[in-house]
């Protein structure tokens, strides 16, 4: 084989490796960037929106298997929290890593947290706050995003209807946003909702929420529903 083939021969693979790199980078800037109006960001900026993935540490909230509420629910609220710094919006999260908000003392570690996630929310002073979490149901059927606010606080039934619609386009539902005895929204002074991103029971809800670039395009949707919101509010 003479030098000219060999360099042909050496030279195909890596323009299709290449090619193929190219094509996941463009793929992974769509999810990033899909489903998101671009004139809508500037609404972002400068709001303060706090983030709460839901569990952690020795709480690992429902279960399916290895796969871990907890897990998944911090996967995506760093990602939206990631999402929403890039726009300009003032951030927090309650955690980012796999641990709870209480002590080490704590006679009980489940009633501490929460109270201690209550009082970072009202510390900051949000313009609103999002929890991430994960939904079960015995029966194996149901499934989608579901998102539950306090009935006593009217700008967060806005945001919860603002987030369930921008949701229902993702998981082609028709649900509603709900109202829910949760102590964070019952008990947080600002508006805020429970987004149940899915259903860990459920085989194809499970399958898209361990899935990367399903979790991008949640948090878009995510970023919509706020969007909208802030248009409304």
């Amino acid at each position: 084989m003479n030098k000219q083939k060999i360099l042909s021969v050496l030279t195909y693979p890596t323009v299709v490796v290449v090619t193929l790199l190219a094509i996941i980078i463009s793929f992974n800037r769509y999810y990033l960037n899909a489903n998101v109006n671009n004139d809508s960001y500037y609404l972002l900026n400068g709001k303060v929106i706090f983030v709460d993935p839901g569990h952690g540490g020795h709480d690992n909230g429902t279960s399916w298997e290895e796969i871990l509420e907890d897990e998944i629910n911090l996967s995506v609220a760093k990602k939206l929290y990631e999402k929403l710094v890039e726009f300009g919006a003032i951030a927090y999260i309650s955690r980012n890593g796999d641990y709870d908000l209480a002590s080490f003392y704590a006679r009980n570690r489940k009633d501490e947290d929460m109270r201690k996630r209550v009082s970072y929310i009202n510390s900051t002073s949000p313009d609103l706050f999002v929890s991430i979490h994960l939904n079960y149901f015995p029966n194996p059927n149901v499934s989608g995003a579901q998102v539950f606010y306090n009935r006593r606080n009217e700008k967060g039934k806005l945001l919860a209807n603002c987030l369930q619609d921008s949701l229902n386009d993702l998981n082609k539902k028709n649900k509603v946003a709900k109202s829910g005895d949760y102590y964070l929204t019952n008990n947080s002074i600002y508006p805020g909702v429970i987004v149940e991103c899915g259903f860990i029971s459920n085989y194809q809800d499970r399958k898209k929420l361990t899935n990367e670039n399903y979790q991008y395009t949640l948090v878009n949707k995510i970023i919509k529903g706020i969007i909208n919101y802030l248009e409304l509010s």
